[in-house]
């Protein structure tokens, strides 16, 4: 067995399980699921139990090394369900420390009268050694016998007549991306006030498009659409108003098949998304989350299995498979409305012409946030369309070193 991998494996009989079933080994999320599970209930608690001790043997050593009792440790072990329904592990309380040195694989079954999990732990490496030179080792180089269809091409859901510039952003950063076209399907309202400040854009609907921004200055009424832009099945990018919709419509995340999602809330849109469309006042939600933003995002983006983009000083990228990303760059430059707008595009660019969306997100937040650091202006004399010119620049630069 490799070093780095540890495995556990336990088995229990279902029938000694009826009486830990209320019991505070379970958190509340755990009993929840219980409660849904009907008449496989006790073998869903047997299985979720088994999971606890596995995840402890797996621990090994580290369990060693903690002076607290079984039962204390194992109420620090949950093991939850994605939205596909796949089991996953969540390390708090005496054991939330480990989060960030293993991950974990998983398997439960049960027959009739037993239940048994096998948890493989792995260590996880760091992978960033230098993040101030990995996130430029993704950009991909340019081919020079190339077309426009050779780079993709990106449909921007954005804007409204109220909100022109969030889309003159969205798309203007795109462009900078490399991307080899940028369709923008507007009302008439709209479009004429848009094409005075663009004229690269192709302002119709596109037919074939290969990622999508929605949200940005769309308004929330007209997020609507991304209910249908999901059944695509292609990559997009969530922001803005289309973040907003998506609060109050869990639902559509709850169906599952996110995996080409990528969202990208700011801590008061992220507070809502946790919130599940809670009206009133959400404001006392944001200090929760920026808590322990790492690990809110992590657990977020592991439950609906997508990738989310957490913005804010240090904007964190989680993943679906529950690697965490903190970005080192940006400045408070970057506080002005109209720097997520020029995320978002950037994200969509790079995500249309091929790139995951794990190396997008990475890529697209580190660039986002070095951009601002380039630009020789104060910090507060940055606006957002400087920094989608700055990021033309160090895409260029990095393509004349390859």
């Amino acid at each position: 067995m490799n070093d780095d991998i540890f495995i556990g494996i336990d088995i229990e009989e279902i029938s000694r399980c009826e009486k830990i079933a209320e019991s505070r080994v379970f958190s509340e999320s755990e009993k929840k699921l219980f409660e849904g599970k009907g008449q496989n209930r006790l073998q869903t608690v047997a299985a979720n139990f088994c999971a606890k001790e596995a995840v402890l043997k797996a621990l090994g050593k580290e369990r060693e090394n903690c002076s607290l009792p079984s039962l204390d440790l194992l109420t620090s072990i949950e093991v939850l369900r994605e939205v596909s329904g796949r089991p996953y592990i969540n390390l708090c309380n005496e054991l939330k420390e480990y989060k960030d040195k293993y991950s974990f694989d998983i398997s439960l079954t049960h027959t009739k009268t037993t239940a048994a999990a096998v948890v493989l732990a792995r260590k996880k490496k760091n992978t960033l050694k230098d993040e101030r030179i990995y996130p430029l080792t993704l950009i991909r180089p340019r081919q020079q016998n190339s077309h426009k269809g050779t780079f993709g091409s990106v449909e921007l859901f954005c804007g409204s007549r109220k909100m022109t510039g969030a889309a003159v952003l969205c798309a203007k950063a795109a462009l900078r991306s490399g991307v080899g076209l940028v369709y923008m399907p507007l009302p008439y309202a709209v479009r004429k006030i848009i094409q005075h400040h663009l004229c690269e854009p192709v302002f119709n609907k596109a037919k074939n498009p290969t990622a999508i921004v929605v949200g940005c200055g769309l308004t929330v009424r007209r997020a609507k659409i991304l209910k249908k832009l999901k059944k695509m099945n292609l990559p997009i990018v969530v922001d803005a108003d289309a973040v907003t919709y998506l609060s109050r419509h869990m639902n559509i995340l709850e169906q599952g098949g996110n995996e080409k999602l990528v969202l990208t809330p700011h801590p008061l849109e992220f507070a809502r998304l946790l919130s599940g469309g809670t009206k009133g006042d959400i404001s006392t939600f944001v200090p929760k989350t920026e808590e322990d933003r790492k690990s809110t995002a992590r657990d977020f983006a592991v439950k609906y299995g997508l990738t989310l983009v957490l913005k804010g000083h240090r904007t964190i990228v989680a993943t679906k498979d529950g690697e965490t990303y903190v970005n080192s760059t940006g400045n408070s430059g970057l506080a002005k409305g109209g720097s997520g707008d020029v995320l978002a595009g950037l994200l969509g660019g790079l995500l249309a012409q091929g790139y995951s969306a794990h190396d997008a997100a990475i890529l697209a937040v580190w660039l986002h946030g070095k951009a601002s650091e380039n630009i020789g202006l104060s910090q507060s004399a940055v606006l957002p369309s400087d920094i989608c010119v700055e990021i033309g620049n160090m895409i260029n630069d990095e393509w004349s070193r390859s």
